[in-house]
């Protein structure tokens, strides 16, 4: 037994190609006609694909699997750009829930038993605000609502999007990272795959464990489109963007959206 042992090759079960010359006149050149042939059929197919298919989805494949040098070059960019801004978005983040988010030491129990607390407080400024608004000498007076203040509700995990009732845009395919979100509909004994902003949302939630509002993705299309949440119909064919999420660690995560109608 020597000190210095020759590793083996790690066997491996993938098939690999015979050299040409194995082959006689005749085989090389059928199998240079069948080449010729299948180049011919997968250019068509290509074609066939561009013309009928989902093109924006294509070309989003294309972007992130391409080993075109010039488009290998824009993903290191992308890389890059994205790195930065996460990093920025992660410090900007912290600022903000160290210098500007309200501060509170209650507990969730204590939470809990404040938000009822403040819910029957408010039904009994209500109800002075409506005894107030049915004295005749306030009764007389135009806009009389007005003159009253704000009272606002205890609301837990609220978030600013489209807002309740705006216009849900109608889609053909929401994307995350190059992953379809769908669900599966049976209409007449027949299974349609159909994609929403719902089924984005459901997928995000699920990966990072926190709750991400329909609105929320709304916003970043709406923005992007550059359109009004009512006139979405007359936004692109197509609208990519990045969604930031940031998870109950506190990471930051950002996806990138596709959104085809």
């Amino acid at each position: 037994m020597t000190d210095t042992q020759t590793e083996t090759p790690a066997e491996t079960n993938e098939a690999v190609a015979p050299d040409e010359s194995v082959l006689n006149d005749l085989g090389r050149m059928i199998l240079a006609t069948i080449r010729e042939q299948v180049a011919a059929f997968n250019a068509d197919v290509a074609k066939y694909e561009a013309a009928t298919g989902d093109r924006s989805k294509a070309v989003h494949d294309l972007r992130e699997n391409s080993d075109d040098p010039k488009v290998v070059k824009f993903r290191k960019w992308l890389e890059d750009i994205d790195a930065k801004r996460e990093a920025g978005i992660t410090e900007i983040d912290k600022h903000i829930s160290e210098n500007l988010m309200p501060q509170s030491d209650l507990s969730e129990t204590d939470a809990e038993t404040l938000k009822t607390s403040l819910a029957e407080t408010r039904k009994e400024i209500r109800n002075g605000m409506d005894y107030f608004l049915s004295l005749p000498a306030v009764k007389s007076v135009e806009n009389a609502n007005l003159l009253l203040p704000e009272l606002k509700g205890a609301r837990k995990g609220v978030s600013k999007g489209t807002g309740t009732g705006a216009p849900k845009p109608r889609v053909t395919g929401v994307y995350v990272d190059g992953t379809l979100c769908s669900h599966d509909v049976v209409k007449d004994g027949k299974t349609e795959v159909k994609s929403s902003f719902t089924d984005a949302v459901k997928f995000l939630s699920d990966k990072h464990n926190v709750k991400i509002q329909t609105s929320d993705l709304h916003a970043g299309y709406f923005a992007e489109a550059k359109v009004e949440p009512a006139n979405w119909a007359d936004g692109p064919d197509s609208v990519e963007y990045v969604f930031h999420v940031t998870d109950k660690a506190g990471a930051s995560h950002n996806h990138k959206i596709l959104v085809t109608k």
